[in-house]
């Protein structure tokens, strides 16, 4: 799976510019408009690399970067802002990111800087479980036992957030933002539906996904 990168950005053609230069680039990009639309969804997900401007509507971003890091010390964060005064720099460093870039960047450079973010980041779990099913990221292979299961591209990514989250609710809106918006696609309730319905049946009676109604749905461990 590509990397997740989230971006909390206020102006509208500038998350614009650079989502479309990361998804060019080989990541999944979602962005937040909000500061605290950013918090909500990240008390339920984490993504692989933060990106943070300064100046929010309703946040800070030096606020939303130390509150992050108090819950997670490991997680790359990175800001983008205008702000160059060295003192701002500082403010900046010193509330939790582990970078900082500066407006107007080269979309190259600014690559190139995520990915150094990734290279250091701690290694993350590449084998994830639940009962009998096995998916192995690192592998990109999925197992039911002993046997291998060919899922498509979208299976497997609704699988895999399914996992990362296992007995925790994943909504519709966040498999959307996730899979779909971070790819920059579009697709319908009808479509999710129908996909959840090709992954259970390529699981069989492994597959232990709940759907929560009016929610979404909760990966559980097998009693």
């Amino acid at each position: 799976m590509s990397a997740i990168v989230w971006y909390i950005e206020d102006d509208a053609d500038v998350a614009e510019q650079v989502s479309e230069g990361l998804r060019s680039a080989g990541f999944q990009v979602r962005v937040f408009s909000q500061g605290l639309d950013a918090r909500s969804a990240l008390a339920t997900m984490t993504p692989d690399v933060l990106l943070i401007d300064w100046n929010l509507p309703d946040d800070a971003g030096p606020s939303l970067c130390a509150w992050q890091r108090r819950r997670d010390a490991q997680l790359p964060i990175m800001m983008l802002t205008v702000r160059d005064d060295p003192e701002e720099v500082v403010e900046g460093l010193r509330s939790g990111a582990d970078d900082y870039v500066t407006k107007p960047f080269a979309m190259n450079v600014l690559v190139a800087r995520i990915e150094t973010l990734l290279r250091r980041a701690p290694a993350q779990t590449s084998l994830f479980t639940c009962g009998e099913i096995a998916l192995d990221t690192g592998a990109h292979m999925v197992s039911v036992g002993c046997e291998s299961v060919a899922l498509t591209p979208l299976e497997y990514e609704l699988l895999a957030l399914f996992m990362r989250n296992k007995g925790r609710i994943v909504s519709r809106d966040v498999m959307h933002a996730t899979i779909w918006e971070a790819r920059g696609d579009y697709v319908s309730d009808n479509a999710l539906t129908v996909a959840i319905k090709r992954l259970r049946a390529k699981l069989g009676t492994a597959c232990h996904l709940r759907t929560v109604r009016s929610f979404g749905y909760r990966l559980e461990e097998p009693l």
